[in-house]
């Protein structure tokens, strides 16, 4: 199941505009796509919904990148009390 959401996020990386009828790929940076999907909850939800010790180690990297590499993801989490969350499950 991990592994079907991570595609669907890739999917949502190459956000596709459309210029007269011509179909053009625009890379995003995850970090960025993730915000606009949910932010850090959604991948609090990753983390949540491992069932084994792969997906759990899978969705806690996506977390760690995330949150290092964007700086209002890091704020999110301190807001919504994300670190806590994390410990107490």
């Amino acid at each position: 199941m991990l592994r079907s959401v991570l595609e669907s996020w890739f999917n949502l990386l190459s956000v596709c505009d459309w210029y007269k009828g011509v179909r053009t790929f625009c890379p995003k940076p995850v970090a960025k796509v993730i915000m606009n999907v949910g932010g850090t909850s959604s991948l609090l939800g990753l983390v949540a919904m491992a069932s084994d010790i792969e997906g759990l180690y899978a969705s806690v990297k996506a977390l760690v990148c995330v949150v290092r590499s964007n700086k209002l993801a890091a704020k999110e989490m301190d807001r919504i009390k994300g670190y806590q969350v994390c410990i107490e499950n």
